[in-house]
């Protein structure tokens, strides 16, 4: 569904309803690789960036 304003339309209203409950803000995280998905955020002035995250695991 990329393309036809679906995650638009659910983030923003995300946003607002975090912001009718009074929320502080929201925070998520997104591989470094997931260029579409960063391009979507950048798309969104409020949102910061901060590169200093890392995911880390161990596979057994």
């Amino acid at each position: 569904m990329r393309g036809k304003g679906v995650g638009k339309l659910l983030f923003d209203r995300l946003i607002e309803e975090a912001k009718e409950k009074k929320y502080s803000g929201m925070k998520w995280q997104v591989l470094d690789w997931n260029e579409p998905a960063i391009n979507f955020y950048k798309k969104y002035p409020e949102v910061n960036f901060d590169s200093g995250w890392l995911n880390c695991s161990i596979n057994f």
